[in-house]
């Protein structure tokens, strides 16, 4: 559970939040795939499957390695990425930055909390320019994106958040709607100034009277 005392939310972009499952519908035409490394090709495969299964409207896909900008020429964009690779992009849950809780800001309630679990995939979505972006990710655990393999309608009827959390069992959240994140493991200057402050003046200090004594001297 986390330290009350040090509270750090994200800031992402809170415009235009959109389900995952509305992404997942109203993916047309052309489509671009995004993977930054080939371990992430088999689960962008599954995605696909899933996708096939649910919209027949996807008529072209153009897959490309990420490089870490998203192309401004599509509407739809696919993003699969190891942790490492979403550094730079302003996505709801930053699985990159270690653990973290999903809380409900006004109650003040832990609605979930990755310490309990061993790994899981992501889904989420984000707005990039004008396209929809679904980025596909896991913490943790890579090979619980093999779930993805037993997802059916029923399932993706319930992805009605932006951020899809799912392993043998789904969670669907609104981060920045109705739910904010809290990243365990960030703290600001203050946290740090507030824990070391003495070791930092004594240090201050002696280097002080150390250089009064060799003026003098």
């Amino acid at each position: 559970i986390l330290d009350s005392s040090y509270f750090y939310f994200d800031g992402a972009d809170r415009q235009g939040i959109t389900p995952v499952v509305d992404v997942m519908g109203s993916m047309s035409g052309k489509v671009l795939i995004m993977v930054d490394n080939k371990d992430m090709l088999n689960p962008a495969v599954y995605l696909m499957d899933v996708l096939g299964k649910f919209n027949g409207e996807i008529n072209n896909i153009d897959v490309l390695p990420w490089q870490g900008e998203i192309p401004e020429n599509y509407n739809f964009v696919i993003l699969a990425l190891n942790p490492s690779g979403i550094n730079n992009l302003n996505v709801p849950l930053k699985v990159n930055q270690g653990g973290f809780s999903i809380i409900n800001p006004l109650s003040k309630n832990e609605m979930f909390s990755s310490e309990y679990s061993n790994g899981f995939g992501i889904l989420q979505t984000f707005d990039k320019g004008k396209a929809k972006v679904l980025l596909l990710s896991y913490y943790k655990d890579k090979t619980t994106l093999e779930f993805m393999k037993d997802f059916d309608k029923d399932t993706l009827s319930r992805m009605l958040g932006n951020v899809v959390i799912f392993n043998q069992d789904m969670a669907s959240f609104d981060i920045g709607e109705k739910f904010r994140v809290v990243y365990k493991e960030i703290k600001s200057t203050g946290y740090y100034w507030d824990k070391y402050k003495l070791f930092i003046i004594l240090i201050f200090g002696f280097l002080a009277i150390l250089c009064l004594y060799f003026i003098k001297k």
